[in-house]
């Protein structure tokens, strides 16, 4: 019995770290907030919000700290729309991801899974001068999309919420 209650305890604190990690970091509408006001607050939590279509995920070499023994994943994308940054054709994102000397794979569960060829709606954010779009942000893919582009349209004609 003591070791069931002890399992179940630790299943209770491992959920709701989880609810509280989540909570933080998705960027969701609730019942007292609309879509608009929600898409707004992760316009100006951004420092790019784009459309961009996967041309490659590849590996470079990790430069800073602890990192130089890795190859860090980037993920470059040839962008079709932009709503606020540096319009440019070529972006690279950069993840958390990494890859090992020996090929071992260290994946950070907050990151976005891209997948070459598709195309996505990014809310980037920086770290140093180089870009980031993980999980955490409102981030997806295209077809999921639609209505953070109608309210990004209504934001940049002036008419949003």
């Amino acid at each position: 019995m003591t070791l069931s209650l002890s399992w179940l305890a630790m299943a209770l604190v491992m959920i709701n770290a989880y609810g509280r990690v989540a909570a933080a970091c998705t960027e969701m509408t609730t019942s007292d907030e609309s879509l608009a006001a929600v898409v707004k607050h992760a316009v100006a939590g951004s420092a790019a919000v784009f459309t961009g279509t996967v041309t490659a995920v590849e590996y470079i070499p990790a430069t800073a700290g602890t990192e130089h023994q890795r190859e860090i994943q980037v993920i470059r994308m040839n962008t079709s729309a932009w709503w606020k940054g540096a319009t440019q054709r070529d972006v690279t994102l950069y993840t958390k991801n990494y890859r090992e000397a020996g090929g071992t794979m260290i994946r950070e569960s907050h990151e976005y899974r891209y997948e070459a060829g598709k195309t996505y709606l990014i809310f980037a954010q920086t770290s140093g001068k180089n870009l980031y779009a993980d999980r955490c942000t409102r981030t997806s893919a295209i077809e999921d999309a639609s209505g953070d582009i109608t309210m990004l349209d209504a934001l940049k004609a002036g008419q949003g919420g």
